[in-house]
């Protein structure tokens, strides 16, 4: 007894129109995606990136002038501090051109009102000199010397030695000068007078005062 296998025909014809209808469909789904993937292009080109740059743009704007109001505040801030310190130092220059001009003026005011006074005790000196009051004329013209040392005016203090040397001492004896007081402001103007700076004007009539007084004192 022969087996026999029935030998069935797998393959089945195929359909034209099954073929053009999936390749149809393939293209169709393909252009379809092709329409998609260019609209979704078209999409990030035309919104989504022009929107990103836009708010890229806006960002870094803002950071700028975030930068530029902070250095605008910062020079100002320097130009302020350099502004003050310009006027610090101005006000401190003339607050001591000020001071010096002050103190020249109470100076100068000083040494006018030493001169005067200076003046007044030598013509009371005068005065008692020619009463024959020595002890009391001495006493005026010691004054007279220190007034005229205090000026710091070697001119002035050279008119008053050579007076005092030649028109006062040489009418002096030591009983006219029992005012130890009076005698010791008379050394100590004179030699005030040897530590003025005078480019050596007083230094003859300093040495011929000492003598004048030396003498005197001996008579």
């Amino acid at each position: 007894m022969t087996n026999t296998i029935p030998i069935t025909n797998s393959i089945q014809p195929i359909n034209g129109l099954d073929v053009v209808e999936q390749v149809d469909k393939f293209y169709s789904t393909a252009f379809d995606h092709l329409l998609w993937t260019l609209g979704t292009l078209i999409l990030l080109l035309g919104v989504v990136v022009p929107l990103a740059f836009y708010f890229f743009q806006k960002r870094q704007l803002t950071l700028k002038e975030k930068a530029l109001a902070e250095e605008l505040k910062s020079q100002f801030a320097n130009s302020e501090a350099a502004l003050r310190k310009e006027n610090a130092d101005f006000l401190a220059q003339e607050k001591i051109v000020l001071k010096q001009a002050i103190d020249n003026l109470q100076n100068e005011l000083n040494s006018k009102i030493n001169d005067t006074c200076g003046v007044i005790f030598a013509m009371q000196g005068n005065i008692f000199l020619e009463k024959g009051m020595q002890q009391a004329a001495f006493d005026f013209f010691s004054k007279t010397l220190r007034y005229a040392v205090d000026t710091q005016n070697p001119v002035s203090v050279q008119g008053t030695l050579r007076f005092l040397t030649i028109q006062a001492l040489p009418k002096m004896a030591k009983n006219h000068f029992a005012d130890e007081a009076a005698v010791i402001r008379f050394k100590n103007a004179i030699e005030d007078a040897s530590k003025m700076k005078s480019n050596g004007l007083l230094n003859a009539d300093i040495q011929e005062i000492r003598k004048a007084f030396a003498e005197a004192q001996k008579r």
